[in-house]
């Protein structure tokens, strides 16, 4: 198994120095960055297994601009920080980061996170197409608590595209979508032979019987009325297992 790589996101030359070696003492491959520029730069160019983010860098601005490059939405993002409340820490998961770790930095958590960075092939990926910003960030925090790895596309016109690229296994769609009939895009993921397979979840703010149907009729796997239930994970995490024990 090749060694796997990250990208040490840190202002401070010492303590970048200090974490780097570290890393490469447990068996990775790391390059720095000293600005979310050069982040941004960095991944567009060949994406590391994991980016590691000083909270000093302006995290949340950072994810953003991850997210809305095609080149860099994939990546995988940690974000560390020193005295860091649990208030933030939550947030920073609010916002895409996929764990916090705090500085210093222990053995374990290293560790830990080599062992996510090794398995992540094998987790179960759904994409979560929105227009609401808070829908995202609820339904992608729930789906990580269920163990399931969320992308979000909050543009309806790029979802096809976007499941080509992220080979979800589930795509959790809303039907009402600015510029964008969610059955319009339903009808094109199965149009498509590429797309065709993937489990769709259609969500609607208003329950209608015609749209209900126009939903099973063009292939979508369930119709789900806002707001959503706790428990939705839960039922998308389900679908994929019979996906993939059928």
């Amino acid at each position: 198994m090749s060694a796997p790589s990250i990208l040490i996101a840190e202002p401070d030359a010492a303590i970048a120095a200090s974490i780097s070696r570290q890393f490469r003492a447990t068996g990775w491959q790391v390059s720095t960055a000293t600005s979310a520029d050069e982040v941004v730069w960095h991944c567009a160019q060949g994406a590391p297994d994991v980016v590691l983010v000083d909270t000093t860098l302006g995290s949340t601005d950072l994810l953003k601009r991850l997210r809305e490059h095609p080149g860099t939405r994939m990546v995988r993002v940690a974000l560390m920080g020193f005295e860091v409340t649990a208030e933030v820490r939550a947030q920073c998961v609010a916002d895409g980061a996929f764990v916090f770790l705090g500085l210093p930095l222990r053995l374990q958590s290293i560790e830990a996170l080599k062992k996510v960075v090794q398995v992540k092939a094998h987790v179960p990926r759904v994409l979560i197409s929105d227009d609401d910003d808070l829908v995202i960030r609820s339904l992608s925090r729930s789906a990580r608590h269920e163990g399931l790895d969320p992308v979000a596309e909050s543009d309806a016109g790029q979802v096809v595209e976007m499941a080509k690229e992220v080979l979800p296994e589930v795509i959790v769609l809303d039907i009402n979508q600015r510029n964008h009939d969610g059955r319009d895009v339903l009808a094109r993921l199965k149009n498509d032979p590429a797309t065709r397979d993937i489990r769709v979840v259609m969500l609607t703010g208003v329950e209608d019987q015609l749209t209900r149907h126009d939903c099973l009729i063009l292939g979508a796997d369930d119709y789900v009325v806002k707001p959503v239930d706790p428990l939705f994970m839960v039922r998308i995490a389900r679908k994929i297992a019979e996906a993939r024990a059928a």
